[in-house]
């Protein structure tokens, strides 16, 4: 117990001398054994955590949390192919939503990316009504192109789970393109909701930006990059806001760090298109 605390803090070099110390008076407690395994995967131990995650499915096999783990370091290994068999075999004793989402993982990692679309399309036709499941397959949906899908999936979601601002700033998200009144609606349900979140304030900033409300979408977005200065799509955002608001310089600055900061973004050909055009125009 006080490892979990230790790992709970970060503290993971003190929980793992806890747990070695509680396997040297339960060597076969299997649970204690997948926590050491789980904490030294953590520290990028893979070789070790590995060993221990071995160790625990030989006392029990049928560990799902001890397959999904082994699954997670073949992952951090490079080796998609064989943590999808992993999850697999962990779905064939408890088909959880955490293994659906690690298996996806995996087998979009491994370029199946239309196995991956019909593996959750299948588990949550068999468990409809699943939060987790439902927006892992909306984010799939939505990087497939499949606006209604998404947009539908969406709006199931915040019915669900009406508290959870991240579904509403996900459906504002959703709507942008289509209906950027609805869009701000969910926007701001989502910043009442979570009105320090970065992600929100981006979605607010952005719903205000396209219907033209460009004091109140700069303020917004300006916050939202200074809480999480890493978001490409962020910066593009702000860029774009700054380009209707007539500040070339500055736009041209965000367009540049936004274009540094990630080579795979949804808005990088658009971000590269607007510095090409502004750079032609000097």
């Amino acid at each position: 117990h006080t490892a979990r605390l230790q790992s709970l803090v970060g503290a993971f070099n003190d929980a793992a001398w806890s747990l070695t110390k509680a396997l040297a008076a339960q060597p076969h407690n299997v649970s204690a054994r997948i926590d050491l395994a789980t904490v030294l995967f953590r520290q990028r131990k893979f070789d070790q955590a590995q060993a221990e995650a071995r160790s625990a499915l030989e006392r029990n096999p049928r560990s799902v949390r001890g397959i999904a783990l082994l699954g997670d370091i073949r992952m951090a290994q490079g080796r998609a192919d064989d943590a999808i068999k992993l999850y697999r075999r962990g779905q064939a004793i408890a088909d959880t939503p955490r293994l659906l989402v690690s298996l996806h993982r995996a087998l979009m990692t491994s370029g199946r990316e239309a196995e991956a679309l019909e593996t959750i399309r299948a588990w949550h036709g068999q468990h409809p009504g699943v939060p987790l499941v439902m927006d892992l397959l909306a984010n799939h949906l939505q990087h497939a192109g499949d606006h209604a899908r998404t947009l539908a999936l969406r709006e199931q979601l915040v019915e669900l789970t009406p508290e959870d601002a991240l579904a509403w700033r996900n459906l504002a998200a959703a709507l942008v393109p289509s209906d950027s009144e609805r869009a701000l609606q969910a926007a701001v349900k989502a910043h009442d909701l979570a009105p320090h979140n970065a992600a929100v304030l981006d979605t607010l900033g952005w719903a205000l930006v396209q219907l033209g409300d460009l004091d109140r979408g700069l303020a917004h977005l300006r916050e939202a990059v200074s809480r999480n200065s890493g978001s490409a799509t962020t910066r593009y955002h702000l860029a774009v806001a700054l380009l209707e608001y007539g500040n070339i310089n500055a736009a041209r600055r965000e367009l540049e760090q936004a274009l540094l900061m990630s080579e795979r973004f949804p808005e990088r050909d658009e971000a590269i298109a607007r510095l090409n055009a502004l750079t032609a125009g000097r």
